[in-house]
């Protein structure tokens, strides 16, 4: 039953998952719905991809220990805060490292609508969906010197 699953899941890594039944069963699931999950050797993100996108249901990260079930078009639309500090190296100040996440295609058009260089902090502060955030913090995480 998909309760189980995702709460075998979350106990198999330490992650609490909260699941927005209300969202859920405007889509015809619930904890009893029947379902199964085969997965050896995968992330606890791609197993609960291959549980929830056939259900048209989607994950979003809350914090270190927390994640969120609720459908997918909920999390596709939803923006958060979030600031990166730019790598500031000896060839390239923060200004630099912003212009180069945007050439080097780690922002969407949209998603370059939705983001700000600080100058003065040497931040990028971005208001896009957690997968635009994933995306960006791994292209940042990928220019540290």
């Amino acid at each position: 039953r998909l309760g189980d699953i995702l709460r075998r899941l979350g106990d198999d890594v330490g992650m609490r998952i909260v699941v927005d039944w209300r969202t859920a069963g405007q889509l015809g699931w619930s904890p009893a719905t029947e379902t199964t999950l085969v997965v050896e050797e995968k992330t606890l993100g791609d197993s609960l991809n291959a549980l929830l996108r056939p259900l048209k249901l989607g994950f979003r990260i809350i914090n270190s220990r927390t994640m969120q079930i609720t459908t997918a078009e909920r999390v596709n639309r939803r923006r958060q805060l979030e600031m990166y500090p730019l790598p500031v190296s000896n060839n390239m100040t923060a200004a630099e490292a912003a212009k180069q996440l945007h050439r080097a295609g780690a922002l969407s058009d949209a998603a370059q609508k939705n983001t700000h260089f600080d100058p003065a902090s040497g931040y990028l502060l971005t208001w896009l969906t957690q997968a635009e955030q994933i995306d960006l913090a791994r292209a940042v995480h990928a220019m540290q010197p």
